[in-house]
């Protein structure tokens, strides 16, 4: 069985057409979108939720100049009549601290001049938890801030300071401001349970795994208090699904701070990121992967998913209540 890193980041969103020219406006193009409602009753089951309920969806990615090479998708979703159904919609992390645990708290995408970047977006009425920081991951020095965008969707923007980034994984493709989103970020309470859970059940590998982000007082993009960091105890592991560097997550745990937990709100219908979608060649070892570890999931064999057609589905909770789906397409006969 082959498992790709994510190739799509799914977020529910109160007005997909603000959230969609948002990221329009970044650079991002639509790849497939609906002018009018949808009821696909396979999708809903999947989702959990009621044959009646209409939804919208748009496909955003980066390409290049022949409109190919694209590393994952930004999938946005839009519900119309959740309420009058009997389904409360909330936020899952709307007013959230970096160190609340729960859900999904952003993706990353790679950019180029971010100070002037996070000027401009401030001119949106796009602003952060802090001023674009320098942060040390491994051998890698980058420039990061934490873009608090339309949506409740978190997007950490990134500039590599050193080493430089290869030609191939460089920033942007053609006229974009933003490359597509390549990590994600997960904070858990209970930090080895989790990378437990990804590394030992799933089989992602370890890329990085430290102790200590920060060893002196310093401002931060966690946004934390500056005297606050050398004591902090935080935990930050990177894993991948196939060993490269796209569509990695992100497990970070801050052992001496109590925040709130949102892991509840955790819904594929709720508003934020809701999900990441990993593609595989093979869902059936998937399962028995899974039934080995008596990890509970569920799945549907034949959803029609633009832009892919006909593919199957399986959803499953991590140990921290994260919602992960993955997809497996339907080779045509």
């Amino acid at each position: 069985m082959q498992t790709s890193g994510f190739n799509e980041v799914v977020c529910v969103v109160n007005d997909i057409t603000l959230c969609g020219n948002f990221f329009v406006s970044l650079g991002m193009h639509i790849v497939d979108q609906d002018d009018v409602w949808q009821q696909d009753g396979a999708l809903l089951a999947f989702w959990q939720l009621p044959a009646a309920v209409r939804y919208k969806q748009t496909v955003l990615a980066v390409a290049d100049e022949n409109n190919q090479n694209c590393a994952a998708l930004l999938r946005l979703v839009q519900f119309d009549n959740l309420a009058e159904l009997g389904v409360e919609q909330v936020f899952i992390r709307a007013n959230n601290q970096i160190w609340d645990t729960g859900g999904v708290f952003d993706f990353n995408v790679r950019v180029e001049q971010l100070t002037q970047l996070a000027a401009d977006l401030h001119k949106q009425n796009v602003f952060g938890a802090s001023d674009p920081c320098d942060m040390y991951f491994g051998p890698y020095q980058v420039r990061e801030w934490l873009a608090k965008c339309p949506g409740a969707i978190t997007v950490a923007m990134i500039e590599r300071i050193a080493p430089p980034l290869p030609d191939a994984l460089s920033k942007t493709q053609g006229k974009s401001l933003i490359s597509d989103p390549f990590n994600a970020s997960f904070i858990v309470k209970d930090h080895h349970l989790e990378l437990d859970f990804f590394h030992q059940v799933l089989g992602f590998t370890i890329l990085i795994d430290q102790d200590n982000v920060f060893s002196e007082e310093q401002a931060n993009v966690f946004a934390m208090p500056h005297n606050h960091l050398p004591n902090s105890q935080q935990r930050l592991s990177l894993l991948s699904a196939d060993g490269g560097r796209q569509g990695t997550i992100e497990i970070v745990s801050f052992a001496d701070l109590d925040g709130n937990d949102v892991s509840e709100k955790v819904q594929p219908y709720n508003f934020g990121i809701t999900t990441l979608r990993f593609a595989t060649d093979s869902l059936v070892h998937l399962q028995q992967q899974l039934d080995t570890h008596n990890v509970k999931y569920h799945w549907s064999d034949a959803i029609n998913l633009s832009p892919y057609g006909q593919v199957k589905l399986l959803a499953l909770r991590t140990p921290a209540g994260n919602w992960l789906e993955f997809i497996e397409k339907i080779c045509s006969q």
